[in-house]
């Protein structure tokens, strides 16, 4: 991951708006519609900040990816800079490294989001030619084509384009800062791992003298 790649995670992350999110299902709406909130507390439902939501088949991973990356990304920003001034801590002589900023189940978890979501670059176009604020999310759109469509035609709120920044740029980031965070793992344990020390050879203790007069079998033949 690039400093420019770790600076962007974390503007996307503070534009944003803020954490945790959560996804609900909306059928009773329309079939397959869904709505992505915005929880101020913990089991406290906050407001919508997308709505109608069309999924596809892959909608419900990728609403998880969604609205699990809103939390998990900017851990692993932390967690990567934490081990950055580990690292530069240890290699000054410094031994004491830092708390770690994710556990291990959020580091699997983030992994598994990543898995589960559709591959491809994804992007957004406004569809405010059916209303106001309506937008559908695409992977995998090249130019001049519409690509797949993952989340269609949904209403968003007046953050609509950082939190459409943040979606749609944490697809390629998140996955790239959990292989960062896994390589800084590694030469932190590296580094603090003791060095292999090689035991020395065992000493060979040369025959005892023979005594005055007493002679071996050989010396006897001649």
């Amino acid at each position: 991951m690039t400093p420019a790649e770790k600076k962007r995670a974390l503007e996307i992350s503070t534009k944003a708006t803020p954490g945790p999110w959560s996804f609900e299902d909306d059928s009773w709406v329309g079939a397959s519609k869904f709505s992505i909130h915005a929880d101020p507390a913990p089991n406290q439902r906050g407001p919508a900040i997308m709505g109608n939501i069309e999924i596809d088949m892959n909608g419900l991973n990728n609403l998880a990816f969604v609205t699990e990356a809103r939390t998990l990304l900017p851990k692993a920003i932390l967690h990567i800079q934490t081990l950055e001034g580990d690292i530069e801590n240890l290699k000054s002589g410094f031994a004491k490294t830092s708390a770690p900023i994710m556990t291990l189940a959020e580091i699997t978890r983030a992994k598994e989001i990543v898995a589960a979501a559709t591959k491809g670059e994804w992007s957004w176009e406004d569809d405010s030619q059916i209303g106001p604020g309506v937008v559908t999310l695409y992977a995998g759109r090249g130019s001049m084509m519409h690509g797949l469509n993952l989340f269609g035609r949904f209403d968003t709120d007046a953050n609509r384009d950082n939190n459409l920044a943040f979606i749609t740029e944490a697809r390629d980031l998140l996955p790239k800062a959990m292989e960062h965070l896994e390589d800084l793992s590694n030469e932190v344990q590296r580094i603090t791992r003791p060095a292999l020390t090689l035991k020395p050879a065992p000493m060979i203790k040369p025959p005892a003298p023979k005594p005055p007069g007493v002679w071996g079998d050989d010396e006897k033949k001649k």
